[in-house]
């Protein structure tokens, strides 16, 4: 029998998830060709967006835009895992992302996650 881990209802230390708390994230591209921000500007001035990474090939790579809204779902709501369609592995019908544990599992591999959020 299956036991879900001690923490697996916990959510007093995560914010709920709802789907106007996140805006989509942009292209990776769009991103790195952001310039920083003036000290005149505050981090009101633009909507909180969270881009989930995974670490391939020496690089951290970001996931389909589609795909960080789910994964952000899955982490603060406490999920175990999330299958995803991704473009970063175009030959899967999906693969298994773990994002309380921080990993994604492809082929037997586990690559590591990451978090960024941008405000």
């Amino acid at each position: 029998m299956y036991q879900y881990p001690p923490n697996y209802n916990n959510n007093n230390n995560r914010l709920p998830l709802t789907p106007n708390s996140i805006s989509p994230t942009r292209e990776a591209k769009d991103i790195m060709m952001e310039g920083s921000t003036s000290s005149s500007e505050s981090l009101n001035d633009y909507p909180q967006e969270i881009t989930w990474l995974f670490f391939r090939d020496n690089q951290w790579v970001p996931f389909q835009s589609n795909n960080h809204y789910k994964i952000e779902q899955a982490f603060t709501l406490g999920g175990i895992y999330v299958d995803i369609k991704d473009f970063n592995f175009p030959h899967l019908k999906s693969i298994r992302v773990f994002p309380t544990r921080m990993y994604l599992s492809y082929l037997g591999m586990k690559y590591r996650l990451s978090c960024v959020i941008q405000g």
